[in-house]
């Protein structure tokens, strides 16, 4: 059974965790799950790594996608994403026990 999110998540403790990351666009918001690589200045921005969307999954791309974020960027800090069971190529697909039915991730 998958999990809704809990709202109450206390992001002042980021390490290296996957975080649901929100940009706003003129138009919409678009949202991402990223990867944290670095904790920077005294935990208000992180340098993250994207994941892109992949079959029934996600992944990091092949050409690494970094970027440095702000804490007010943060959404949600996320739990350890499962791995998906088969070949070597599914063992690159993380599956996180969430749904992410209101929000379009990319």
């Amino acid at each position: 059974m998958e999990k809704t999110f809990n709202s109450k998540i206390n992001i002042e403790k980021i390490v290296i965790d996957y975080l649901l990351i929100k940009f706003d666009t003129q138009k919409r918001s678009v949202y991402y799950i990223a990867k944290v690589q670095e904790v920077l200045d005294e935990n208000s921005e992180f340098r993250v790594t994207f994941l892109r969307k992949y079959k029934k999954g996600l992944r990091f791309p092949d050409i690494e996608d970094v970027a440095i974020i702000n804490k007010i960027d943060i959404v949600y800090k996320l739990p350890e994403p499962k791995d998906l069971p088969g070949t070597s190529r599914m063992a690159d697909i993380l599956k996180f026990d969430i749904e992410f039915f209101d929000y379009d991730i990319q």
